[in-house]
């Protein structure tokens, strides 16, 4: 059976968001997403999320883990901090969501190269999409982290870099140059100083004068 379409989960969400009838159709949404076969969606897995804890019987854990692997892949967003908010611990500390929410932590706090040595080992399951999704979704975050970096560095070591996307291949639209074993991102508004800006006209005597009156007033 195909899964519902984009148009067919915004109805869904605008109509029964609050019905258990949709979890079905919302869990093969996002497994269609981790297949790459519908765009991602944060508020379809978001509402699946909320339904599992209102009908823990329909629950399912490894879509869980899958929607908690596709909120990982839009780092830095906060997607997957969101939906931790509504996933039980019991199923948190159980594998595969447990080694996902640590892999989530690692990146929040920029620890990459800890990130890649447990995502590609620890990272596992019995569920076939789960572990495409694992295998497949490398390149993304790789990318993610590129960006990451670039907006917090105009120039940063080669091997830094490589270690941090656990690849040799450093390439992407926000990278100028490789040069002397350095990476030279390009400029941004993120990444450049700012010079300080002074608003011309100013009069500091009026301020002067306005503070010490201020001053005097509360004395008084």
């Amino acid at each position: 059976m195909a899964p519902p379409t984009p148009a067919e989960v915004t109805k869904l969400l605008a109509t029964q968001a609050y019905s258990p009838d949709i979890v079905s159709p919302l869990a093969d949404y996002a497994r269609a997403q981790a297949e790459g076969q519908v765009p991602y969606h944060f508020d379809a897995n978001r509402t699946l999320v909320k339904l599992y804890t209102f009908f823990p019987h329909l629950e399912d854990e490894n879509t869980i883990a899958i929607v908690l692997l596709l909120s990982l892949i839009q780092f830095p967003s906060t997607d997957t901090l969101a939906l931790s908010y509504m996933i039980p611990d019991r199923v948190q500390t159980r594998e595969p969501c447990a080694t996902i929410m640590s892999c989530a932590e690692l990146l929040d706090s920029c620890q990459f190269e800890e990130f890649w040595n447990l995502y590609n080992s620890k990272v596992k399951g019995d569920d076939a999409i789960l572990q495409t999704l694992v295998q497949s979704s490398a390149a993304a975050i790789q990318t993610q982290i590129l960006h990451v970096m670039a907006q917090c560095y105009k120039v940063a070591p080669l091997a830094t870099v490589e270690r941090s996307l656990d690849t040799k291949k450093i390439a992407g639209d926000c990278v100028d140059k490789i040069e002397g074993g350095q990476v030279y991102f390009k400029a941004s508004a993120d990444n450049t100083k700012r010079n300080r800006v002074f608003q011309e006209g100013v009069n500091f005597q009026a301020i002067s004068n306005m503070m010490i009156s201020t001053t005097t007033a509360a004395v008084e």
